[in-house]
């Protein structure tokens, strides 16, 4: 009986370290498959290595959904065994737009769902009611500059309490157009879409009178507002609006700090002459350009709605046109790309290259402003307020976010839209949150 225990006894200690040895044979390739990202796919019956997704959206905390079936954590979050192929993507919060998009998920790669901005749901609120022809938001989103239907006053709305301040303007007409705005967004032009026509220095601070301006073509450099009315260039330094009137030499179109637009001999074409290279010059595109806008390497010229992007540090200097309103700029990781609208159209342009059509509407867009991240922009129609993502797989989303009887005019910064239009009956200033 002893030896028949120790006879069992020892044949178990022999065959288990077999049995281990099989099983640990038979599943580590599993297992290092596994871990290298290899998964059975049910759906097409084989081992396939699978892809990882990456979620991000903002507000954090959105469900997700995938092919239909909503998984149990929320934004942000990493899958890392995604099965490869096609799959519905759909991302949700309560208060906020969703966000859905059709994406391929490939094999040792990473789809990234990271730039989803959610839009709050929220109506539009009346910030000032009045007869308003016009507005125009100042570059830091501070101030909102208003003109009068009469074309008596300009109303600035501070935009953190909607406190107003009123100003006296007389215009010829009522035909108004939004402010050219200096960069620290205290001072503005405004007046008549005509350079024809007087139009006025706004302190929108409300620390000086408005100064009736001489008919020109004005842009501004710095703190200074620079005129041009084909004769003279005209000088404003805006911390005391005093005037200083320079002649044009003969045979000059526009003159600024670094360069001068020439007539060409022989030719109705402008010429550009860097100040420091006087022996050269790049011919123009037929046109009566002026200077506009100086960025460190660009130098804008306007044309009516053309405009001209000249780098002149290039030797020779080389140049792009585009159409349509001023172009907005917006700079991410020190790459500047401008926002153009041109009636039913939004271009993206970059200034070094032709401009890039990136939607074209049934009716014409109002305006258009770029949303901080770079990666989706703001759009109004004359009915309805749009949020535009600029991510162009599967499909460039639109959403909408709010309709209009009238819109007349539109702007937007960081988390706030500003819309000038009618709505249940009600004219003026209305203001939407976004996030």
């Amino acid at each position: 009986m002893m030896v028949s225990l120790m006879r069992k006894i020892s044949f178990h200690r022999r065959i288990l370290p077999i049995i281990f040895v099989i099983a640990f044979l038979a599943l580590a390739p599993v297992i290092i498959f596994y871990t290298s990202g290899y998964r059975w796919n049910p759906k097409k019956g084989k081992v396939e290595r699978y892809g990882t997704v990456i979620f991000d959206t903002t507000p954090s905390a959105a469900r997700i959904q995938v092919d239909g079936r909503e998984i149990s954590d929320k934004t942000p979050i990493t899958i890392q065994d995604m099965p490869p192929g096609s799959h519905r993507f759909e991302l949700d919060k309560t208060g906020y737009t969703s966000w859905s998009k059709s994406l391929d998920v490939l094999p040792e790669k990473v789809t990234f769902i990271n730039n989803v901005w959610l839009w709050k749901k929220s109506s539009p609120v009346m910030a000032y009611q009045t007869g308003i022809q016009s507005m125009s938001l100042s570059p830091d989103g501070a101030r909102v500059l208003l003109t009068s239907a009469s074309a008596t006053k300009a109303v600035v709305v501070d935009t953190s309490d909607n406190s107003t301040t009123e100003l006296p303007i007389q215009t010829v007409g009522n035909e108004l157009r939004g402010a050219l705005w200096s960069d620290n967004g205290r001072y503005a032009v405004i007046g008549t879409e005509r350079t024809d026509q007087a139009q006025w220095l706004i302190d929108s601070f409300g620390q000086r009178a408005p100064l009736k301006l001489v008919a020109a073509a004005y842009r501004w450099n710095g703190s200074t507002l620079v005129g041009n009315d084909g004769k003279s260039i005209i000088s404003i330094k805006g911390s005391d609006f005093s005037l200083v009137r320079t002649p044009l030499p003969q045979g000059t179109r526009d003159v600024s700090d670094l360069a001068e637009l020439k007539s060409a001999t022989g030719t109705p074409n402008l010429v550009y002459v860097l100040l420091n290279r006087p022996d050269q010059g790049l011919v123009l595109p037929a046109g009566d350009w002026i200077f506009n806008i100086f960025g460190k390497d660009q130098a804008f010229l306007k044309n009516g709605d053309q405009w001209l992007a000249l780098e002149y540090k290039k030797n020779p200097p080389e140049y792009h046109t585009a159409q349509g309103a001023e172009p907005q700029p917006i700079t991410i990781k020190r790459q500047t790309t401008y926002l153009v609208v041109n009636g039913t159209e939004l271009w993206t342009w970059n200034g070094t290259d032709d401009p890039e059509l990136i939607l074209r509407q049934g009716e014409p867009i109002i305006n258009a402003a770029w949303h901080r991240d770079g990666y989706n922009l703001f759009f109004a129609t004359e009915k309805g307020v749009f949020a535009f993502e600029l991510d162009a797989r599967d499909r460039q989303l639109m959403t909408q976010l709010a309709d209009f009887t009238r819109i007349r005019g539109f702007s937007a910064y960081n988390k706030k839209l500003f819309i000038l239009g009618e709505k249940d009956g009600q004219d003026g200033l209305w203001t939407m949150d976004v996030e």
